[in-house]
């Protein structure tokens, strides 16, 4: 197992208390380093064999190439498919993406789709079919929805499926809480949850036969516990990944829904879950364990000149 700790610069509080209630060491970069000598007060906290992760868009390729010149074991989370990657492991867990979409250093590692999903621990099984109730609905528009889609979507979702119960979940950053409390007071079929932890929240889908949410992360933990996932795009840069669970058959659009009648979506769902669980195996882990520990193994392995010893 590997021992994880986090440089941050200038982490929130809410953060730092978060990572290591987790039980992981924080080392904050200080605020008034340069991003371009990052790399070198990088090496300073660094031992020979340490691996160390990157994620954020101020990582550029020369960023990358700084690192690599400390033969520093690299591993780079990216969204963009953009710029050369320097790093010896690529994670991408967003859909369609392949390796020859990159350019690169010869022998790059590609840990790309969802079947390198980074899922939260509570959301990794698919939920028996048995727990699933098709008569439930799970809403969320993500954690914070500062066009309150939330409000939006759950009327729409009234409308097509009036006997449904909907369970709304609105994370902590969402600023229309209080107005979402007034309109839904006397919506007896409306539970309102919020800022709930992991494990709730994946007990809450784990009931929900019908998953609404936008496609983003948490579209990938409605498919990793399985049912009807539908989706309402909120923002152009989820076109892709938008494009990818609907042509795979992993989630529908949800304007779909008005065309469709309750008794359609049971059978609906099951096709769904079939197409899930080949993609969602809850392998994502030892796959990613895998990866981290072959390149663990690589640089601890040392080159040098034979002699006439190593032949007697």
């Amino acid at each position: 197992d590997f021992i994880c700790t986090f440089a941050l610069r200038d982490p929130a509080a809410e953060v730092q208390q978060q990572m290591q209630a987790a039980g992981f060491d924080v080392v904050q970069v200080p605020a008034s380093l340069a991003l371009a000598d990052e790399p070198q007060w990088l090496q300073q906290h660094l031992a020979a064999q340490d691996i160390l992760v990157v994620d954020g868009y101020d990582f550029t390729a020369d960023y990358q190439r700084l690192l690599k010149q400390h033969r520093q074991a690299l591993v780079y989370l990216d969204d963009f498919v953009r710029d050369y990657m320097w790093a010896d492991v690529v994670l991408n867990q967003a859909g369609g993406v392949q390796a020859t979409d990159y350019r690169h250093e010869p022998g790059t590692t590609f840990c790309l789709g969802p079947q390198h999903g980074l899922l939260r621990r509570p959301f990794r099984k698919t939920a028996p079919a048995s727990e699933l109730d098709p008569t439930r609905v799970f809403l969320n528009m993500g954690g914070a929805d500062p066009d309150n889609h939330t409000l939006t979507v759950l009327q729409q979702l009234r409308q097509w499926l009036p006997q449904h119960t909907i369970e709304v979940v609105t994370g902590s950053a969402y600023p229309h809480q209080a107005a979402l409390v007034a309109a839904t007071q006397q919506w007896p079929t409306v539970h309102l949850h919020h800022n709930l932890p992991a494990e709730e929240m994946a007990a809450v889908l784990r009931r929900c036969g019908v998953k609404v949410c936008p496609p983003s992360g948490v579209a990938y933990e409605c498919c990793a516990v399985g049912g009807l996932v539908l989706l309402h795009p909120t923002a152009d840069n989820q076109q892709r990944l938008f494009a990818y669970l609907t042509g795979q058959q992993l989630a529908l659009p949800l304007i779909e829904l008005a065309s469709l009648t309750p008794p359609q979506l049971p059978k609906l769902a099951q096709h769904l879950r079939q197409r899930q669980q080949a993609i969602f195996d809850g392998q994502a882990g030892p796959r990613l364990r895998r990866a981290f520990q072959e390149l663990a193994l690589t640089y601890s392995l040392v080159a040098r000149r034979a002699t006439a010893a190593d032949v007697e």
